[in-house]
């Protein structure tokens, strides 16, 4: 009986063994990072990019990480951006999403190491610019690993988390850039994989970003942006819209709108500020924006006037800086 618990025991150590051996780990400047193995594909999932986005960060450009001590556990997706949700109750959020949502996932083929200078595929996801997520088993990217492709997927700020603007946020921290937060997240992430994908094997002078609706407008736009540029080197645009219209954004100030909108973003904002008791365009009322709770934020993306209307999209905004043309002044320019 005696030897029987003893081989036992044995034979579960060389399983032991055989399971860790599988683990695949990533070191990188911030810290060692621990996947899973599924069938030849290592997977790393919930990477952090950037600092979380919230409190005095809520309306910022993309924070840097401190780095972590010990192995980041990335067996299990981070949250995903907060959302309500398609028809979603006002003032709620769906589970499982969060203003903590600055994490990407990566799946590369096992055999894959530093030096494999393997092509590399961003994938940013749609939904109108207030749903959606890089997680899931309907974007995972087992298959593209097996075909000796590294796909990355990315979450990035949502509906007026992702784009806001208020005269207070325009005078606050003046060298960064202000409005369009969802697009200043996509090209951290970019700046990530640029810094660490070579790790896990990936080419960073081979970067392909592909993404269809909001994604697809966000491949049109990190194309005119000045500080996406050599960031990736093609791009993929399905169900992007056209040329121009959304891709355009909305003026920051009313003074720089076209008459094709009906308010400035920055209108939209005290509009939004307005509907929830904030009076006044200082410091002390963006105090009291950031200290809403992130249910209050989360509207889908609509109704910003205290009064019941009008009903604004929340999306891309023309500040003038980040965003600094349309996708279509860009093409007829040769850009």
């Amino acid at each position: 009986m005696n030897k029987l618990i003893l081989l036992l025991a044995f034979l579960g150590s060389l399983f032991v063994t055989a399971q860790q051996g599988n683990t695949p780990k990533v070191k990188i400047e911030l810290g060692s990072i621990r996947g899973i193995h599924e069938d030849g594909v290592d997977i790393f999932k919930g990477i952090p990019y950037a600092a979380p986005p919230v409190g005095a960060f809520r309306w910022r450009a993309p924070q840097p990480i401190t780095p972590w001590e010990g192995e980041l556990d990335a067996s299990e997706y981070g949250p995903n951006c907060a959302q309500s949700g398609w028809g979603g109750a006002p003032g709620t959020i769906v589970e499982g999403s969060s203003e903590d949502c600055l994490y990407l996932n990566l799946w590369k083929p096992a055999s894959a190491n530093a030096g494999s200078k393997l092509p590399v595929m961003v994938w940013i996801h749609g939904g109108g610019f207030v749903g959606g997520s890089g997680s899931g088993p309907g974007i995972a990217g087992n298959k593209f690993a097996k075909k000796e492709v590294i796909l990355i997927t990315i979450n990035y700020r949502l509906g007026r988390l992702g784009h806001f603007a208020f005269p207070a946020l325009s005078v606050e921290n003046p060298e960064e850039p202000k409005g369009s937060y969802a697009y200043m997240d996509q090209i951290a992430a970019l700046k990530w994989v640029q810094k660490n994908v070579d790790a896990f094997g990936g080419d960073p002078d081979n970067v392909t970003i592909f993404g269809f609706s909001a994604g697809g407008v966000s491949v049109h736009s990190l194309m005119t942006i000045p500080d996406a540029k050599g960031l990736f080197h093609k791009g993929i645009s399905q169900s992007g819209g056209g040329r121009d219209g959304v891709l355009t954004g909305r003026p920051i100030r009313e003074e720089n709108a076209d008459p094709f909108y009906t308010a400035s973003a920055e209108t939209i904002g005290i509009n939004f500020a307005k509907k929830h008791g904030i009076e006044g365009t200082d410091a002390a009322a963006l105090a009291k924006l950031r200290a809403l709770s992130v249910e209050e934020i989360v509207d889908g993306g609509q109704e910003t006037n205290g009064e019941g209307g009008p009903r604004i999209y929340s999306g891309p905004i023309l500040d003038g800086t980040l965003v600094v043309e349309t996708a279509e002044s860009a093409y007829n320019a040769g850009r």
